[in-house]
């Protein structure tokens, strides 16, 4: 299947170079000694259900019977940063594809054209956009002690 769907989209403007060799060939191959990290901590604030971590449980001994170095290791990251930078980036491509129509159609969009979803996120957009373009930057990194990314202080929720 993965070789079947493989590359990229119909004007794709990213994607990922293709593979060596097909995907199907990769079932017979011995990946060698494999060193793995794992979490059950949740990226972003959430509780993880008990099944998911006797699941993940299992697929690490199994990883480990398999002769694999496996390794608990949380990542650094600020989860409530990292949310709020994600709906961010929603919310403003959302504005950006709406006005992309709106240059596209030669008419501006109202709130009739959209899901209501759809409609607020592009709305939160607008004010991320205007947030970012006159306040300094005073929210948390993502990651703790690495300098602010570019989104700044965008603010949609």
């Amino acid at each position: 299947m993965l070789d079947a769907t493989a590359g990229p989209d119909v004007g794709a403007p990213y994607y990922a170079p293709p593979p060596s060799r097909p995907f199907l060939g990769e079932v017979d191959a011995d990946p060698g000694r494999l060193r793995i990290a794992f979490t059950s901590q949740p990226l972003f604030p959430a509780v993880v259900h008990p099944d998911c971590v006797k699941g993940l449980e299992s697929t690490v001994k199994l990883c480990q019977d398999l002769g694999h170095e496996v390794t608990e290791a949380t990542l650094p990251v600020d989860g409530k940063a990292l949310a709020q930078a994600f709906v961010t980036v929603v919310c403003v491509a959302t504005r950006a594809e709406i006005e992309k129509g709106e240059d596209l159609l030669n008419r501006k969009a109202t709130f009739r054209d959209f899901e209501p979803v759809t409609w607020a996120l592009a709305l939160l957009g607008g004010e991320s956009l205007l947030a970012s373009s006159r306040e300094p930057s005073s929210r948390s990194n993502i990651v703790p002690g690495r300098p602010a990314n570019s989104l700044r202080s965008m603010t949609c929720c």
